[in-house]
């Protein structure tokens, strides 16, 4: 928290200013029809008593129950537990944070989605003998609330409409990946010790792609005529994508987790630790720059205006200010790239439109958006050719936008249950911020909220989820915003 006379007068200047008083008069009228509307209601209706009392809600957790009560014996008098107890290295939440490590800093090639699997299920079994031994509480699938179990729902019954039902189970796979990488990061990270773990590993991870991504830059980038109109954008040099194969992957997973390394800065305790990693921080930034991914930047400019706001609220005038007057001194490929953000003459944005177009009669076609077509990007292309009005367009494999995709995979049930999900989650995520006396959940709630607002924008323009390691990344996230929050409440108590 900054709090300095020149600031202190400084926000003094602008609470007096006509402006904010508009501000404020508005922001007063929205916030209390927000407070009393039947949306709020409906959003936090997952941590309602009748909810939790549920037969919805009681029959996952009394199975869940059931198998802790089953395996209780022989996980008390397990090897791994004596291991864990023994050697701090095999601590949950450093095997935890060093497997997501390592997850995001294998390069493409190397990598192989059915690790992530495997490594989640033996994760899943590892809480599970924990929580069976008395040793760490277990998240309840209870907790997630009724959004959660519906979007597994719709997962599972999207199988019923695909035309490609191996490549649908695939990506199931994956979905089941992330789930448990979800429920496992809920359950691992129930300290702040294993939090402050995990912060570390993942400012290692941001740090350490990051280096990759300047390498990149420094030993040259071919330039993908697929991703850069050369017309429009010349002396634009290759966009770099460091581990994750494209450079929108790429920033996508930098402004997801770089507000978590930003917390880890501002909650060290030495001053010149707090320096180093602030430091640390301009390589994500230059390494975002250098994707030239302009979604990407309008998600992080909106994800800092939102931490920030939760961090010290006197800040955000400045920082909006502040990055109006940086613009000059850009460099002169990015203002190339700025300058073509709402040309419609660019061939990445009219690819766009005509993607939403056409998935948009597919979608219309015989109500599909209620049904879905199956997830997978084989089952698309089996379908997309009959409304494409090209080649090119036949050939696409997912939709360019979040929530079209989810309709067009899911159906209804599937947008429906995921708005909500996240709806919810994140609105008890920031409830939680100002109850939360420790600074280290309270950070790492506003780095999520902020993360969460910064993806739900860059989702209109891109399929987020496509490359499996960000959709990793994403669901990860729920369960470290689910874990801070668990940690807060505590505080509160």
């Amino acid at each position: 928290m900054l709090s300095g006379s020149v600031l202190g007068k400084l926000y003094r200047w602008w609470e007096d200013a006509r402006i904010f008083a508009l501000l404020s008069a508005f922001a007063d009228v929205f916030g209390r029809a927000w407070r009393s509307s039947a949306a709020r209601r409906v959003l936090l209706c997952g941590t309602s008593r009748w909810y939790k009392s549920s037969f919805a809600a009681r029959v996952p957790d009394a199975c869940f129950s059931f198998v802790l009560r089953k395996i209780q014996p022989a996980a008390i008098n397990s090897a791994v537990i004596r291991a864990c107890a023994k050697t701090a290295l095999l601590r949950l939440d450093v095997l935890f944070g060093g497997f997501v490590c390592l997850m995001f800093c294998v390069p493409h090639p190397l990598w192989h989605n059915q690790l992530a699997l495997a490594a989640a299920a033996a994760f899943f079994v590892l809480v599970l003998v924990l929580a069976a031994a008395g040793k760490r509480r277990a998240a309840m699938p209870s907790e997630f609330g009724p959004a959660a179990l519906l979007f597994v729902l719709a997962l599972l019954a999207s199988l019923l409409f695909s035309l490609d039902v191996k490549d649908s189970v695939r990506v199931l796979g994956f979905f089941a990946a992330a789930f448990l990488l979800m429920w496992s990061s809920a359950a691992a990270l129930c300290s702040r010790r294993a939090l402050w773990a995990f912060l570390c590993w993942i400012y290692a991870a941001v740090l350490i792609t990051s280096v990759y991504a300047a390498a990149q830059r420094f030993l040259g980038v071919a330039v993908n005529a697929a991703q850069i109109d050369m017309l429009l954008n010349p002396g634009v040099p290759g966009r770099v994508y460091s581990t994750l194969d494209n450079p929108n992957n790429f920033a996508e997973f930098l402004v997801l987790l770089t507000p978590l390394c930003a917390v880890l800065a501002l909650n060290a305790k030495k001053v010149l630790h707090r320096f180093l990693l602030a430091l640390g921080l301009v390589l994500p930034l230059a390494a975002l720059l250098m994707t030239y991914s302009r979604s990407g930047w309008l998600s992080a400019a909106l994800t800092v205006l939102i931490f920030v706001y939760f961090t010290d609220r006197r800040l955000v005038p400045w920082i909006f200010a502040l990055g109006i007057l940086a613009l000059p001194f850009l460099p002169a490929p990015v203002l190339v790239r700025l300058s073509n953000l709402f040309n419609t003459s660019d061939t990445s944005a009219d690819y766009r439109l005509r993607i939403w177009q056409t998935t948009a009669r597919l979608l219309g076609d015989q109500h599909r958006w209620i049904t879905g077509i199956g997830l997978g990007p084989s089952t698309l292309a089996k379908q997309i050719e009959f409304f494409a009005d090209d080649y090119v367009l036949a050939g696409i494999v997912h939709s360019q936008m979040l929530y079209t995709e989810l309709l067009l995979e899911t159906g209804l049930l599937g947008f429906v249950s995921f708005i909500w999900m996240m709806g919810s989650s994140v609105l008890q995520a920031a409830g939680s911020i100002w109850k939360a006396r420790d600074p280290l959940a309270r950070g790492i709630l506003s780095a999520c909220v902020a993360s969460f607002a910064g993806m739900a924008l860059f989702g209109v323009f891109e399929y987020i989820w496509f490359y499996p390691r960000v959709l990793f990344a994403f669901f990860l996230m729920i369960g470290v915003m689910k874990a801070a929050a668990g940690l807060a409440g505590e505080d509160a108590a």
